[in-house]
């Protein structure tokens, strides 16, 4: 409470703090007020419309809602900004994964191997789960049997490893 206090305050003598909009969003998504969140994330996006990063936090909540038409959109806005945000690219990935859509998370997982900054050696751990997801959709039952040997292998993805750790 005392730091939704501090950034309304703030926010009342400049509204134009963009660092405080966005953590009061996060910290009304984080308690469970979503519609006094979006009005942040709007706000944010109003007054900053060529930065990336109120597109995301938008996308989130839209995830955290399950409209994941409307996080897909707003993570694609924030991608548009900035290319290579890879929480954007990373939290797209989910919004598929949750939306049941494994082409479309495969490409973005392609995407995001594509950009420099985000290391597909440093997420090894999330391509393993999206590629082993992607072949447990599709019915390619060897293929996801491969990705859960190797995530249980390199300590990965425990949705994969789980399911096909039940089938053994």
């Amino acid at each position: 409470e005392a730091a939704r206090q501090c950034y309304q305050e703030l926010l009342g003598l400049d509204p134009n703090r963009l660092g405080a909009r966005n953590r009061l969003g996060m910290i009304e998504m984080a308690e469970g007020r979503f519609d006094a969140a979006e009005e942040q994330f709007l706000a944010f996006q109003y007054v900053a419309p060529d930065l990336a990063s109120p597109y995301a936090s938008m996308g989130k909540l839209m995830t955290l809602l399950g409209r994941y038409d409307a996080a897909e959109t707003s993570l694609l806005n924030a991608l548009e900004r900035k290319a290579d945000y890879c929480e954007a690219h990373i939290s797209l990935i989910n919004v598929y994964i949750l939306a049941i859509q494994p082409v479309q998370a495969e490409a973005a997982s392609q995407r995001f191997e594509e950009v420099e900054p985000c290391s597909w050696y440093a997420n090894w751990g999330f391509f393993c789960m999206v590629r082993g997801l992607n072949a447990m959709f599709s019915g390619d039952d060897a293929a996801a049997r491969r990705y859960s040997a190797n995530c249980m292998r390199l300590g990965g993805s425990n949705s994969v490893r789980h399911r096909y750790a039940l089938a053994d």
